[in-house]
């Protein structure tokens, strides 16, 4: 199904693209944590570089982490690429973050801290936090543009009942709320690929937005035995996907994104393995 859908980036990416890895726990590495409700996880841009042999520079994502901290992160990538300022120029970064903004994760959910209570944010004032999540990942995109990094997927926040916790949330409108951010955040993508349209074509940037609820929802749908065995395919919390979950992700993901043939049938062949 996903191979017949358009393609996410318009150009070709090859072997030995670097990947940066930014935002919150479902871009997480924690294939080596011992114990937790993560425990041996790999998010699915981390499974994504695997399955297509693409190198990971660097995954600087957090748990918990809110899309104010992204420029946290993407100094902590400057700091480390001091040395190899190339790679920016190169590299695909991944991008997962503004779920947590809307739950107060980062300030351990505590709704006495000012701006931090999850009722008004998923509810009356949702459209002004998106609106605040997404000036905050069009600022990481516009310092990461500033390095000389050209290529990105940006992941939609995933506001679906098809995840178990937020069945729920069917109640205030979730699916409607989270598609009226997809398309504020295809807004925001379509002016970065633009630039200032001018004639420099070096401005205008490769980036798409992941189509992760209707990956997600589609998972949902398909999946046998209904409601009980998508319950499987989540962590205990119901929230966060397992490491099978976001293996179906990354694979819907490679499907969308274009690569060298010779790339694509021998790394593809190595994954498999």
């Amino acid at each position: 199904i996903w191979k017949s859908r358009p393609q996410l980036l318009q150009g070709n990416l090859s072997a030995g693209t670097p990947v940066l890895i930014f935002g919150d726990s479902w871009a997480e590495d924690n294939a080596d944590t011992p114990s937790g409700v993560l425990a041996g996880v790999q998010g699915w841009p981390v499974q994504l570089a695997k399955r297509l042999c693409m190198p990971i520079a660097g995954n600087f994502s957090r748990g918990q982490s809110s899309s104010s901290s992204l420029q946290a992160q993407l100094q902590a990538a400057i700091d480390q690429f001091t040395d190899s300022n190339e790679v920016w120029s190169k590299c695909l970064v991944i991008l997962h973050s503004g779920g947590n903004d809307f739950i107060g994760a980062e300030r351990n959910y505590n709704p006495f801290v000012a701006d931090n209570f999850w009722i008004p944010h998923c509810t009356w004032n949702f459209r002004r936090k998106a609106l605040e999540v997404l000036a905050n990942i069009k600022a990481f995109l516009e310092a990461v543009m500033q390095l000389g990094c050209r290529r990105y997927l940006v992941s939609e926040v995933p506001f679906t009942s098809a995840v178990p916790a937020l069945c729920i949330a069917r109640m205030v409108g979730v699916n409607r709320r989270g598609q009226w951010m997809q398309n504020q955040m295809d807004q925001m993508l379509q002016h970065l690929k633009t630039g200032d349209e001018t004639d420099d074509t070096s401005n205008v940037v490769d980036v798409a937005r992941v189509p992760e609820v209707e990956i997600l929802n589609c998972f949902a749908a398909c999946a046998a035995g209904g409601c009980c065995q998508v319950l499987r395919f989540f962590r205990r919390d119901f929230f966060h996907p397992s490491h099978q979950l976001h293996g179906y992700v990354a694979e819907a993901v490679a499907s969308m994104l274009k690569f060298d043939a010779a790339h694509r049938g021998s790394d593809m062949r190595k994954h498999d393995k």
